[in-house]
C-alpha cells in the first residue's frame, strides 16, 4: 500500500468506529478500486496503527467470525492533523530503466530500443485500460459532492499522466526512427548533415 494510506484509514475512523471491511468498501467508493485495496490490508494495517496507539480496538468480535470494531485515539488524531499540515509526499522517482538504455544506446543499438519503446507502449495502455474498467463503477448515490470531486481529480491525474507518458513515448519513438535513418543514409547524428568528402574520395 501507499505509505500515506495509513492516514487515509485515520481519516475515516474520524468519521466513526468501523470494521476493517467497511474501510476497505469505504476506499473503493472514495478513491475507486483503482487503488485495489482489500480487507486483509487494512486489518494488518489497523495492528500497526493500534501498536502505535493510534487506534484502538473496542473489545473482541462481537460473534466468532466477527470483525473487531476501531476507533481513532487521540494520539491519532493528532497524527492526522499534522500529516494534513504537512508537505505532500514527493513525487515518485523519475529515474527509469528506459532512460539508462536511452542514454547509453547508439544507432547500432536503435532497434532493440524501439522494440522496448513498444513494449513501454503497451504496458501504459494496458494499466490505462485496467483503470479505466477498474473504475467503470460510479460512486454511490449518497456519496457527497466533495467525495465525487476527489474521484474525478484523482481519475484525471491518473490519467493524464498516462496518456502523456504514452505521448511521449510516441514521441521518442519518431525521433529514434529519423535519427536511426539518418544514420543509415550516411547523415551525420550530431550536425544533421552528410559527412564532408576527404580529397582522397573526392
Amino acid at each position: 500500500m501507499v505509505p500515506d494510506t495509513r492516514y487515509a484509514i485515520l481519516g475515516l475512523l474520524l468519521q466513526g468506529p468501523s470494521h476493517g471491511y467497511r474501510i476497505a468498501a469505504r476506499f473503493d467508493e472514495v478513491f475507486g478500486p483503482g487503488w485495489a485495496i482489500n480487507r486483509g490490508q487494512v486489518s494488518d494495517m489497523l495492528r500497526t496503527l493500534e501498536r502505535k496507539g493510534w487506534v484502538e480496538s473496542l473489545g473482541p468480535p462481537e460473534t466468532p467470525r466477527g470483525s473487531q470494531r476501531f476507533r481513532i485515539t487521540p494520539i491519532g488524531e493528532q497524527a492526522f492533523v499534522k500529516w494534513l499540515a504537512g508537505r505532500p509526499s514527493s513525487i515518485r522517482s523519475h529515474r527509469e530503466p528506459l532512460h539508462l538504455k536511452l542514454a547509453m544506446t547508439g544507432p547500432g543499438d536503435a532497434h532493440r530500443l524501439l522494440k522496448d519503446i513498444e513494449i513501454e507502449k503497451q504496458a501504459c495502455v494496458d494499466r490505462l485500460n485496467a483503470y479505466t474498467a477498474e473504475n467503470a463503477c460510479p460512486l454511490p448515490e449518497n456519496a457527497s459532492e466533495w467525495e465525487t470531486l476527489a474521484r474525478e481529480a484523482i481519475d484525471e491525474d491518473v490519467t493524464t499522466q498516462l496518456h502523456g507518458k504514452l505521448e511521449w513515448l510516441e514521441n521518442l519513438r519518431l525521433r529514434v526512427e529519423r535519427r536511426l535513418s539518418e544514420h543509415s543514409q550516411g547523415i551525420s547524428v550530431e550536425t544533421g548533415v552528410l559527412p564532408r568528402r576527404t580529397d582522397a574520395a573526392a
